[in-house]
């Protein structure tokens, strides 16, 4: 995850990244799919790194990133995600195996997918990034929700 302001352009590219141990996954009753795994298998060296990467507890995962999300001091921010069915959701569901809230309200969520579909939208482009590489993908997407908004709002970043 990354933080950014979209009417500023601000993007804090340090961001939070965890590795999640697959063992804690599938002891706290979450699955993991087989055409999941197939597709893990055809993705680059560069993404199935995070396969060697030390990995933590998911609890102390989300507990680190309701940390992390709430060091600014305040608990009304948007979350992004790549579907409104998938990133969001996931991690929502995750929150709840755990017995825990999420740590933003269920109206601001917005996703990446709609805003790269507006008109006007598909013609702003950002640098390529590493893809399937979760710290790397939400960086990308956050630059590109940044260029779009500065495109289609005629603020300058």
């Amino acid at each position: 995850a990354v933080k950014f302001d979209l009417e500023g352009g601000k993007i804090d590219d340090k961001g939070f990244y965890g590795v999640i141990s697959i063992d804690s996954n599938t002891e706290s009753g979450r699955h993991i799919s087989e055409s999941t795994l197939k597709w893990w298998v055809g993705q680059s060296d560069v993404a199935k790194r995070v396969f060697g990467e030390p990995a933590i507890h998911i609890k102390k995962a989300l507990e680190t990133f309701v940390s992390w999300a709430n060091r600014a001091g305040y608990d009304d921010y948007t979350v992004w995600g790549n579907g409104s069915d998938f990133d969001i959701a996931i991690l929502a569901h995750a929150f709840h195996t755990h017995g825990m809230e999420t740590p933003w309200k269920f109206f601001n969520t917005k996703c990446h997918r709609t805003y790269k579909k507006l008109p006007g939208a598909p013609a702003c482009t950002t640098p390529p990034a590493v893809k399937h590489h979760a710290l790397y993908d939400a960086l990308s997407q956050a630059q590109h929700a940044v260029a779009i908004h500065a495109a289609l709002f005629g603020k300058k970043v």
